[in-house]
């Protein structure tokens, strides 16, 4: 029967329980969590989301496309610029696809971190140098960066010098 107490015997002794979990007891506070028709932050969050990931996904594949010319010559890679740069709404496509979506996301990503509590205290760094390495590198790929200074630095790059540590 649901509700009813269930008594198990354990190394402890008979213990009481009930059939059915307690609720969670949530003692974070920071920024509520998302739930819909509960005033317009949800919708606002998911104009968040998505004006950050569908400008900055538009914006990747229209340049790997037009790069993906470069790899035909010099000729094709020009014909592609001159076509993109002769569309008459160029400007309004920027400034409505990509300027004010990447405005909206930095100013309401800027008013949730600034209404948010520290939460840093929860996610100490664990593991060895290697893992600690990595988590960071959830945050700032070290690699990448690594092979992108390195020519401006003047660095000549070894393997060895971005093998992680076991």
């Amino acid at each position: 029967m649901k509700g009813c107490p269930v008594v198990s015997s354990g190394t402890r002794g008979p213990v009481a329980t009930t059939a059915s979990p307690a609720a969670p007891i949530s003692t974070h506070q920071g920024v509520p969590p998302l739930r819909a028709g509960q005033g317009h932050s949800f919708l606002l969050r998911k104009l968040h989301s998505l004006s950050g990931i569908i400008p900055v996904g538009a914006f990747l594949i229209e340049h790997f496309v037009s790069n993906a010319f470069a790899t035909r010559g010099p000729g094709a890679y020009a014909k592609q610029v001159e076509l993109l740069s002769s569309f008459p709404f160029v400007f309004y496509l920027e400034l409505f696809g990509i300027w004010l979506p990447i405005l909206y996301h930095a100013l309401y990503g800027f008013y949730i971190w600034f209404r948010g509590e520290s939460n840093v205290a929860d996610y100490p760094w664990a593991g060895n140098k290697g893992q600690q390495f990595s988590q960071i590198g959830n945050a700032v790929p070290p690699l990448l960066a690594g092979h992108l200074l390195a020519p401006h630095l003047g660095v000549t790059l070894d393997p060895d010098d971005f093998a992680l540590a076991a």
